[in-house]
């Protein structure tokens, strides 16, 4: 049996990108993937099955006609990442999971964003297992503080990059389980 995954879209349902989740879930399972479920609307597919995120790219780039950037995480991965969430819950601040795919094109701008100040307004910490950073910044600012831009600027020069709640980790990792 292969193991579970979740495909974290980057851009789904936000400036114009507008697909429901049916559609979606359409799209993988025609890929032959097995139990595709989609959770929430904002581009996150559980599914079984070994598949190159190229692959899926494409596919929802041919579909959807607009250029798809997708990373594809296994859920034992996600779970085990859960398990160090290095910022404790606190009721005036969000925490957030910063993906990328760095390539070799854009190793630089990864490097600029892992080497963010942590503290202040932002704050950010690198985990050592993978390409991944913690993000924690106050509520109701998450696309205004200069962390959230820099990010968003990572994204339009190139670099695969996608950001997730703790939140809405936590409901893949309840669906996949």
């Amino acid at each position: 049996m292969s193991a579970k995954r979740v495909a974290l879209l980057r851009g789904i349902n936000v400036g114009g990108v507008r697909i429901t989740s049916a559609e979606l879930a359409a799209v993988f399972t025609d890929l032959g993937l097995r139990s595709v479920s989609t959770v929430l609307a904002t581009g996150n597919v559980c599914f079984s099955g070994a598949i190159e995120p190229a692959t899926i790219e494409r596919a929802l780039s041919e579909h959807f006609g607009y250029s798809a950037r997708v990373i594809v995480v296994e859920i034992s991965g996600l779970a085990s990442l859960l398990t160090r969430v290095p910022f404790a819950e606190d009721p005036e601040r969000h925490r957030y999971v910063v993906f990328a795919a760095p390539s070799p094109d854009h190793t630089e701008t990864w490097a600029a964003l892992t080497a963010w100040d942590a503290e202040g307004e932002d704050r950010v910490a690198r985990d050592p297992e993978g390409h991944v950073l913690w993000w924690s910044v106050p509520r109701g600012s998450s696309t205004t503080t200069p962390f959230a831009k820099a990010t968003a600027r990572a994204g339009t020069r190139g670099l695969n990059i996608t950001t997730r709640n703790i939140g809405t980790l936590q409901k893949i990792l309840a669906r996949a389980s």
